[in-house]
């Protein structure tokens, strides 16, 4: 997604302006790839990484299309995986990436035995914190859940993952989350996994939020756990794990509970 881009759809609000910025990105990606200058050339130099496969971004997953009670999380950035990966991307060009994404959790991963580590380990958060007794499988998540994306672009692993412009990822991807936030409108508290990541991106040497960022988000930290608000009005946590927290969930639902 170019500055240029956003800057066109930018006026358009709710499922409108989520349902444009797909088609965008879906054009993007069925352009001629790998070439110097392509969608996939900026990807690298804005993040570090480079798509080995021409797989849509994923900005959300989940029903957005109903988000009223849902549980929000967001992910640093989607893991890939060719296996997974070529047949999500399948099921996306056959549905179209807004239809294939509202839909993922219920119509494609049903069809697989038991969660992916990221869920299976968010279920386990969700379980204890908010003392939820039935089964949280694929169907549970198509009918009650919502994942965003910090960088919507696959990447193997995160280990190589950067922010190399600052000011162009918070006038366009940090502004795509906050407008679907606004959509969303949250009353439970949002989750961040892998927060001290994404500590990484936004603040300087002296873990100070850096300038481009003051005005959209907010924290302060007791023990591991961060706490505060995105765009001055939705409530987050941000959580020390993407995947089986060291020491397990205890420690950070207890700490969670003391703010």
């Amino acid at each position: 997604m170019t500055p240029v881009q956003f800057q066109k759809i930018k006026h358009l609000r709710g499922l409108k302006f989520i349902k444009e910025l797909l088609r965008v990105e879906e054009r993007n990606f069925k352009k001629k790839n790998f070439l110097k200058g392509s969608t996939f050339e900026d990807i690298n130099v804005d993040f570090g990484i480079f798509p080995i496969a021409p797989v849509y971004p994923v900005y959300f997953s989940g029903n957005i299309r109903e988000p009223k009670g849902k549980f929000i999380f967001i992910g640093i950035n989607p893991g890939y995986k060719d296996a997974n990966n070529k047949k999500e991307q399948a099921f996306l060009e056959k549905h179209g990436s807004f239809e294939g994404y509202c839909r993922l959790y219920g119509d494609f991963r049903f069809k697989r035995k038991g969660l992916l580590p990221y869920f299976a380990n968010i279920a386990g958060f969700l379980r204890r914190y908010y003392n939820i007794s039935e089964k949280i499988d694929w169907n549970w998540f198509q009918k009650n859940f919502i994942n965003l994306e910090l960088i919507p672009y696959h990447s193997v692993n995160a280990s190589g993952l950067r922010i190399n412009n600052t000011r162009k990822y918070r006038e366009v991807y940090f502004e795509i989350i906050l407008k679907i936030l606004k959509y969303l409108n949250p009353k439970k508290p949002i989750f961040i996994n892998g927060f001290p990541t994404m500590r990484y991106f936004i603040e300087d040497k002296k873990n100070k939020i850096l300038p481009e960022f003051k005005d959209v988000i907010k924290y302060s930290i007791l023990k591991n756990i961060a706490h505060g608000k995105i765009g001055d009005k939705y409530k987050f946590f941000g959580l020390p794990f993407l995947n089986r927290p060291r020491g397990g969930m205890s420690d950070i639902i207890e700490t969670i509970n003391k703010i």
